[in-house]
């Protein structure tokens, strides 16, 4: 009888140390760190084109695309694409990474982004633009210290400015 509960008391604890190993995957974007110098960045991914950005000194933007079969990551099951992609630094600091999504895809690939990085915490609100219209907006909100993942269904600030809707906008963010 007491085999059952050491049995029981065993599994208990071998799960709750995967599901935290689950739940500790590292918030790359198909290996792009958050904290990456932008030397580094530019020795790994050449396709990336920075400047500096005209309205902050501390920061430099970098544009490229990401191709999630040459580089695996959360992406990779999207085939045949490849995805525009912002990095911003700021005093030689990756910060933030911005990809703009199409919001068809954004439940598809929203349970993509559950499976590689864990669950989110969901939140729903109301958005209304200039025009008078109206749209119920999703957004996924991950953490791990302090690293965060933001997944808005609509771009609301595209959205309250011109009345289109066609894209989500994901958002990898370091907090300083």
């Amino acid at each position: 009888m007491n085999y059952r509960y050491i049995i029981l008391l065993m599994i208990c604890i071998f799960t709750s140390g995967y599901i935290s190993a689950a739940e500790a995957r590292d918030f790359s974007f198909h290996g792009i760190k958050l904290g990456l110098s932008e030397e580094e960045m530019a020795e790994e991914y050449p396709e990336f084109n920075c400047e500096a950005d005209q309205s902050n000194a501390e920061l430099r933007r970098c544009k490229g695309k990401i191709d999630p079969l040459e580089r695996p990551g959360v992406f990779e099951k999207l085939r045949g694409t490849s995805l525009d992609t912002l990095l911003t630094f700021r005093n030689d600091k990756l910060v933030n990474i911005s990809i703009p999504f199409y919001k068809s895809l954004f439940k598809p690939f929203s349970h993509s982004f559950a499976e590689f990085y864990g669950q989110p915490k969901i939140t729903k609100n109301i958005i209304k633009n200039k025009q008078g219209g109206e749209w119920e907006n999703t957004v996924l909100i991950w953490n791990q210290g302090a690293e965060s993942i933001v997944y808005w269904e609509v771009d609301e600030g595209r959205f309250k400015n011109t009345g289109k809707d066609e894209y989500s906008r994901i958002l990898f963010l370091i907090k300083e």
